[in-house]
């Protein structure tokens, strides 16, 4: 089959993971994307931690060889002209052309300031204009910086500080979804050729964003709670079993009842006080006190599948080996084979979806430096004038521009994932419609109805809701009647995509699953995110991001 993002061309100047994680989305979608690494070493990737050593060397990164699967590899030498036209004539003719801006490759990226691009993106870690523009940062900095990290760890302090690049990944991601609206609007004539400016910073925020209003408008910042804790829910953590270890996030008073009757704590499940979610936070250590030797009663793997099964988000909780021997994980590849140059072949994480009628490939090789230098030379010059984006051009703050104007998507997930995934369409002009029910509203509202919450109407007023939910059309349908089903499918029929992320037995169980709405509207593109996926022995269990973190 075709792959989705096959006619396109991607230039990585980056030489970083936020740029390399960017390119390697694309290149699993079929696009051609070509590492352009300057001598003598290449792209800095090549040097970061863990190493590949099985046949003896140490100089090659098994982190770069994942980012690197199914690209090319050109090097060029910036004082050798022959060798700096080959690759400037190639970022002519990108689709787009990926920098990451800092001091310290200012002055090689000015050789390519007015290459003829259709759109260049320039992510940095603070953006290109402010106070801290052009400043160099690393990953558990930035994470710290944004507020994600204050609330892990013991209580007496230091947070626990993350390894790796998860704030660049995230922000490779972000680019992602920016870079190819931006090309999707410039395709049907709504952009033309431009500088699209990424703060990694900026991208990260949608991490703690609603924590920070909420503070706010609280008055205070709430502590950190310590191992286990994590305001303002409970349990929300991981609890040891008598083979192991199981995640447990039991929100709303039902779930909490359900799992105290599990327990056999049936006087915790009829407390009127822990109705209420932080009382029960408050309460921990007198809590604790009963559940965890109730909990070590039993196997993980029991107590997984009985949870589940009574509608509480339980996770297993693996050790590395188990990840790599799940049936679920397995059977779903959600581990990808990386090949490089001198080496076994590898494991390691496979692209997070799965595409229903183009294919998305994760397992590649990883080239070799320069192994595509005599294939760029036999390139032709792009002929014609193509206008280049200003040298030091960058976007302006539009908080709602155009680029997906005229797009409809529907709307019927909650929490974070899902609303956070339309909002992005929604910040780029789609006209998306929120789908509520009055009587299951989207859970980021609230879930503690307490007569307080009545009289401030705090489900109007949550920031969590209001962050993932801006930019939106909002309405409630009963899609458990014929009328307000009748309703979604009258939506979907005028509309270009779907967005749910219910179980994978909600939307079957309404009659309103993919083949029924494809039936409505032939060209329909649903995203369905069940939390383990639509296939597999999980796919009709249920989890908030505590339940995936945890699993």
């Amino acid at each position: 089959m075709a792959e989705a993002l096959s006619n396109l061309l991607i230039a990585d100047l980056g030489d970083s993971v936020a740029t390399a994680y960017c390119g390697k989305l694309y290149a699993a979608l079929g696009a051609r994307v070509v590492n352009i690494e300057t001598l003598p070493a290449g792209h800095r990737t090549r040097q970061l931690p863990p190493s590949l050593k099985d046949d003896g060397r140490s100089d090659r990164s098994a982190l770069h060889a994942w980012l690197s699967a199914r690209k090319e590899s050109v090097t060029f030498n910036p004082t050798e002209d022959a060798s700096l036209e080959r690759v400037r004539n190639l970022c002519d003719q990108a689709d787009l052309v990926l920098v990451q801006w800092d001091e310290s490759t200012a002055e090689v990226l000015s050789l390519f300031n007015d290459c003829r691009c259709r759109l260049r993106a320039s992510l940095t870690w603070f953006g290109r204009t402010g106070p801290l523009a052009g400043a160099s940062c690393k990953d558990v900095l930035l994470s710290s910086m944004t507020g994600a990290l204050k609330g892990f760890g013991p209580a007496e302090g230091p947070p626990l500080l993350p390894a790796g690049h998860q704030a660049q990944i995230i922000g490779g991601a972000t680019a992602f979804v920016a870079t190819l609206g931006r090309l999707i609007a410039t395709q049907r004539g709504r952009e033309q050729n431009g500088v699209l400016d990424v703060s990694l910073f900026e991208s990260n925020l949608c991490l703690s964003e609603a924590g920070s209003p909420g503070a706010f408008n609280a008055g205070w910042i709430p502590d950190r709670q310590g191992i286990n804790r994590f305001w303002p829910t409970y349990p929300g953590g991981i609890y040891e079993c008598a083979d192991g270890w199981i995640g447990v996030t039991a929100l709303t008073p039902s779930q909490w009842q359900t799992f105290c009757r599990m327990l056999g704590l049936e006087e915790l499940a009829s407390e009127p006080r822990y109705q209420v979610t932080i009382e029960r936070l408050l309460d921990a250590d007198r809590l604790e006190e009963q559940i965890v030797p109730a909990m070590r009663r039993r196997k993980a793997a029991d107590w997984f599948h009985e949870g589940q099964a009574a509608r509480v988000p339980f996770a297993l909780v693996p050790t590395v080996a188990d990840l790599l021997t799940s049936r679920q994980f397995t059977d779903r590849k959600a581990f990808a084979t990386i090949e490089y140059d001198g080496g076994p072949p590898f494991l390691s994480p496979s692209i997070p979806f799965h595409l229903a009628k183009t294919p998305v490939r994760a397992s590649g090789r990883s080239p070799s430096l320069g192994e595509h230098d005599a294939a760029l030379k036999k390139t032709p010059t792009l002929e014609g004038s193509v206008t280049s984006p200003p040298a030091d051009a960058v976007d302006t703050a539009d908080l709602r521009p155009s680029l997906l104007s005229g797009l409809r998507v529907i709307d019927l997930s909650m929490g974070w994932a899902g609303p956070l995934a339309a909002r992005h369409l929604a910040d780029m002009g789609a006209d998306v419609i929120k789908v509520e029910s009055c009587r299951h509203f989207d859970w980021w509202r609230g879930w503690d109805l307490t007569p307080e919450a009545f009289e401030l109407r705090a489900w109007e007023k949550s920031p969590a809701f209001n962050m993932v939910n801006r930019n939106k059309r909002g309405i409630t349908l009963d899609l458990s009647s014929d009328r307000g089903a009748e309703i979604l499918k009258r939506l979907v029929k005028d509309a270009d995509a779907v967005v749910e992320n219910y179980a994978g037995t909600v939307l079957p169980k309404l009659g309103l699953e993919y083949d029924v709405l494809r039936q409505v509207n032939p060209s329909i593109v649903m995203l369905s995110m069940p939390p383990f996926g639509a296939t597999g022995d999980w796919k009709t269990y249920r989890a908030y991001g505590s339940t995936i973190e945890q699993a």
